[in-house]
This record gives structure tokens, sequence and C-alpha cells, in this order.
């Protein structure tokens, strides 16, 4: 039969595995929330997207780099809400696409200090034309 003594210190003990249990839970959501900010450059990035040819071509290979980990090779996306932008081009002008990208919102994150202005033109330019 455990001691009072002995049932306080199995108490204690039970409370900090919950404590470490709910640290480690906590971490696991925020790894998994942040997972979608961009792809490993060491894996290869998806190829089912059809290639674009000329001017569209560059702003395909960002999309690749920065954006697929949310939005998918298919542009349907892959973290609900907004991220289907398959005809993004029907629901914002190419404003609106460079302000998103470069601001992010809506639970996306900003890209004005992981790509370039120029960069950022050039992808909104492409999804514009998603219609």
């Amino acid at each position: 039969m455990k001691t009072g003594k002995t049932r306080m210190i199995d108490l204690v003990f039970a409370r900090k595995a919950l404590f470490y249990i709910k640290i480690l839970m906590i971490c696991l959501l925020i790894a998994a929330a942040t997972a979608c900010a961009g792809q490993n450059e060491d894996e290869p990035a998806e190829t089912s997207m059809p290639l674009e040819t000329g001017v569209f071509a560059d702003a395909q290979a960002i999309y690749k780099n920065q954006c697929i980990s949310c939005h998918g090779t298919d542009l349907k996306g892959r973290v609900g809400g907004n991220s289907n932008i398959e005809k993004v081009g029907q629901r914002l002008s190419k404003a609106q696409i460079v302000n998103q990208i470069t601001n992010g919102g809506n639970g996306m994150i900003a890209f004005n200090k992981r790509i370039s202005a120029e960069e950022i033109e050039l992808l909104a330019d492409w999804l514009a034309a998603k219609k």
C-alpha cells in the first residue's frame, strides 16, 4: 500500500508528464502549421503540373519552389480555405494577387522577404492568367 508521500510523488510525476506531453503537442502543431511555408530544396518538386514555356516558365519555377507545398501541383490547394488557386484570376486582379503574395494574410504567409518583387510580379502575371 502506498503512503501519502508516495502518492504525492506519483501525482507530481503525472502532472509533469502531462505538461511535457502538452508542450510536445503544441510543438507538433506549430511544425505542421509552418510546413507550408516552402519546400525543402533537397526534395524534388512534384511534376503533375503541365510545364509552361516562354514567359510563364520562370513563374512556374518560382511556384514549384515556394508555393507548391500549400497550393499543390494542380493549384487545387492543400490547406483548405482559399488555397485553391486554379482560377484565381477570376477572383482577384493582378494587383490583388501581388498584394496577397507580398503581404500574406487570410492564412497565407508574406513572401516579400522570401522572393524578390520581380519574382512576385512574374508569379502574379502567371496566376492572373488562371481564369
